[in-house]
């Protein structure tokens, strides 16, 4: 009886310190997009682009997925680059550009992403959802 109440104790230890499994995975084979509030009749998104290799390309345009998909495909193209970090359902990322840096913390969801967002370019902070879109 002792040996099965000290077995079942382990047990329970050392599930306690597994790992959570994360069940919402970042999607790397398209792009997470939200709407930009503006003024006027421009259509503004704001596109993220995760990568394999832990980087991150983001950039604002009111181009169609097609033409935005060469500018994030392109080492070239004037766009903000950074590294994510992901632990848990948590996700966080700096991009930076000749203009500054802007800083994203949030979770990973079922095919989208909750961030909140401060920009040093600006000064401005917002929280946005952005949804996954496949290429």
């Amino acid at each position: 009886m002792k040996n099965s109440i000290s077995f079942l104790l382990f047990l329970l230890l050392l599930a306690s310190c597994q790992k959570k499994e994360n069940k919402h995975l970042l999607q790397t084979d398209g792009v997470y997009v939200t709407d930009i509030p503006m003024h006027g009749d421009e259509n503004l998104k704001h596109y993220l682009k995760f990568n394999i290799d832990s980087t991150v390309y983001a950039t604002s345009s009111s181009y169609k997925l097609e033409i935005v998909k060469n500018l994030l495909e392109s080492p070239t193209s004037p766009i903000e680059r950074g590294n994510f970090t992901i632990i848990d359902d948590s996700i966080k990322f700096k991009t930076n550009t000749e203009s500054g840096v802007v800083v994203y913390k949030g979770k990973i969801e079922q095919n989208s992403i909750s961030l909140k967002v401060k920009s040093h370019i600006n000064g401005r902070e917002f929280q946005e959802k952005y949804d996954f879109q496949p290429y």
